[in-house]
């Protein structure tokens, strides 16, 4: 008896679990790295997320604006936690994470 009503609970949360909607990716957001100081960094940083290379060339006094990004080193991405390196002319390296925003664009100052 006690076997019979085990198999059904693990039938009925089987059923339960395949008949859940699944998850699709909650779409894409924008993430613009920039620093205030390149030339502390030799006047350029590599930066790398999801194998993908892009430079900094330019300063920026305060926040880019995301449509101006000049200089920076931008970066369309599924929305989630994404892990980043950043290398600069004198070769030292740092890691980090970003939060990326569905349908938003984050600035992340790098120091």
């Amino acid at each position: 008896m006690r076997n019979k009503r085990t198999i059904f609970l693990l039938v009925c949360l089987t059923f339960l679990l395949n008949s859940c909607d699944k998850q699709e990716p909650d779409g894409k957001g924008r993430i613009t790295f920039w620093t205030n100081d390149i030339g502390a960094h030799g006047g350029w940083m590599n930066v790398t997320i999801e194998g993908n290379a892009k430079q900094i060339l330019l300063q920026w006094p305060s926040i880019p604006d995301c449509d101006n990004t000049q200089g920076t080193a931008r970066f369309e991405l599924e929305s989630g936690i994404h892990a980043y390196s950043v290398t600069d002319a004198n070769g030292q390296v740092t890691f980090g994470n970003v939060i990326v925003y569905k349908d938003q664009c984050t600035g992340k100052q790098l120091d």
